[in-house]
């Protein structure tokens, strides 16, 4: 759930401005086209969330949230590029 004090007064969201470090991964499997990569391109994304959470300075609260939606869409690009997949 988001609160008043994430969301700045032009309706978008902080953790969206925000480049973590695993951001780069997320969006190279966002924009993956080649349907033979996506499913690699996904599991950077998720080592690199993974990397992220084993650093010794844990993730703030907007990050933890960024976190969490970017698992949330990683899981639903998965299931999305599985059922894509030719047979």
């Amino acid at each position: 759930m988001y609160d008043a004090a994430s969301r700045p007064r032009n309706g978008c969201l902080l953790s969206a401005l925000i480049n973590y470090t695993w951001h780069s991964a997320l969006w190279s499997a966002i924009l993956e086209l080649d349907p033979n990569k996506v499913s690699h391109r996904l599991d950077e994304a998720t080592r690199a969330i993974d990397d992220r959470m084993k650093m010794p300075i844990e993730p703030d609260d907007l990050e933890h949230q960024a976190i969490q939606e970017a698992r949330s869409g990683i899981a639903m690009l998965k299931a999305i590029a599985t059922n894509a997949r030719p047979v």
